[in-house]
């Protein structure tokens, strides 16, 4: 999921923290968001294409909060004061896309990317939409366009990664993990997938030098230490269920897919695809593991909604 900020010069709002607060990820509580984002709107002295940011920002954060109305109020006016803007499209597909109605959201980052053929946010959550649907020839497409311009983002990097892997691409996928790693952005995250990907093409323990150099404080530690054989699946999860201070959403999204990956290859699919469901109920909508799962779970006869 991709996160895209004001741009640095231009929006003259009432300070810089209602700038970054407004533009900030849409997650958790939105009061100060909206607030923020209000702030700024009371300031009339903004360009229009600024204005039209923080309507869409506000949306969001409405949309959110469960305030459909309000949301499609900002969204009109967003549109009404520049309506030509591919930020805003893509702003009420991530709505959309957060409410859980990813079938909405295409057309809207269909239109963003129409308007901005360039834009790396449209190009990478086209890419993800793709990836979700298993359309992996146009995901890759849009995801090589991202990494063209940025070859150094880890995002695009490890959706590529998990494209190409479900596509028949085990090297390529290698090759985009390891990139991801060098840029130490992802603490141990990449190397996970390196390791279920080793695993799963029966060539264990190809990556365990790179997973051995990883922090043992990373919230990721128990995982990896589950595919160096050192803790069993069942003390994983209860790692990730037990951490202190409590794992996020996104922590425990990833603990119950590496798991599930692990009986997978195990041979134990009986307990990896409760984990796999698990993983569709709970991930965000276009989280790396909620796009494989749903590959693994088809892989297995079983259709997802």
């Amino acid at each position: 999921m991709f996160v895209w900020l004001f741009p640095s010069v231009g929006l003259p709002a009432p300070t810089s923290a209602d700038r970054n607060t407004c533009g900030a990820p849409a997650v958790g509580d939105q009061t100060d968001k909206i607030n923020a984002c209000t702030r700024i709107l009371e300031d009339t002295g903004d360009l229009p294409g600024d204005r039209a940011l923080a309507f869409t920002y506000r949306a969001i954060a409405y949309s959110q909060s469960g305030d459909d109305g309000k949301a499609n109020a900002d969204f009109a006016e967003a549109f009404k004061t520049d309506p030509n803007n591919a930020d805003i499209y893509l702003g009420r597909g991530l709505a959309s896309i957060l409410k859980g109605r990813v079938d909405e959201a295409a057309p809207d980052v269909d239109r963003a990317l129409a308007i901005d053929p360039k834009s790396l946010p449209a190009l990478n959550v086209s890419g993800e939409l793709s990836s979700l649907r298993g359309d992996y020839k146009v995901a890759l497409n849009r995801f090589d366009a991202a990494l063209a311009s940025s070859p150094n983002d880890i995002g695009p990097l490890i959706y590529r990664a998990v494209a190409r892997f479900y596509s028949g691409s085990f090297d390529g996928a290698v090759s985009d993990l390891i990139a991801a790693d060098q840029t130490q952005a992802g603490g141990a995250y990449p190397v996970l997938w390196l390791e279920m990907f080793a695993k799963r093409t029966g060539a264990s323990g190809k990556f365990a030098k790179r997973a051995e150099r990883k922090d043992a404080m990373t919230w990721q530690a128990p995982l990896l230490q589950m595919y160096l054989g050192k803790v069993t699946p069942a003390q994983a999860l209860d790692a990730a269920h037990h951490a202190n201070p409590p794992y996020t959403q996104g922590q425990l999204c990833a603990s119950n897919f590496f798991v599930a990956e692990f009986f997978d290859s195990n041979g134990k699919t009986s307990d990896a695809i409760p984990l796999y469901q698990a993983v569709t109920h709970d991930c965000l909508p276009l989280a790396p593991e909620q796009i494989a799962a749903r590959s693994e779970l088809k892989s297995h006869g079983i259709t997802t909604p």
